[in-house]
């Protein structure tokens, strides 16, 4: 029987979602705190924050793993206004 992985590790992703539960909680917090960014700084579109994700020095792996992602899957697509 084949385990499906998580797309950004070969841990076994949780269930229906395309992630490992470690990513899956970074990716959580990552939209949390977008929220909490958006309040903040006014209009600020999901891929500058992704970006700005990606440049701070504090970001952990599994969250810069996840905004890496994300990013991709911005490629070539028209932001969603998430």
């Amino acid at each position: 029987m084949l385990v499906e992985t998580c797309l950004l590790c070969d841990r076994k992703r949780l269930g229906a979602f395309r992630l490992c539960r470690y990513h899956e909680i970074a990716s959580d917090k990552i939209r949390e705190a977008y929220t909490v960014w958006q309040e903040g700084y006014g209009d600020f579109s999901w891929r500058n924050y992704l970006k700005k994700v990606l440049s701070l020095p504090e970001t952990g792996q599994w969250a810069l793993d996840v905004a890496k992602l994300e990013l991709s899957d911005l490629d070539g697509t028209e932001e969603s206004g998430r």
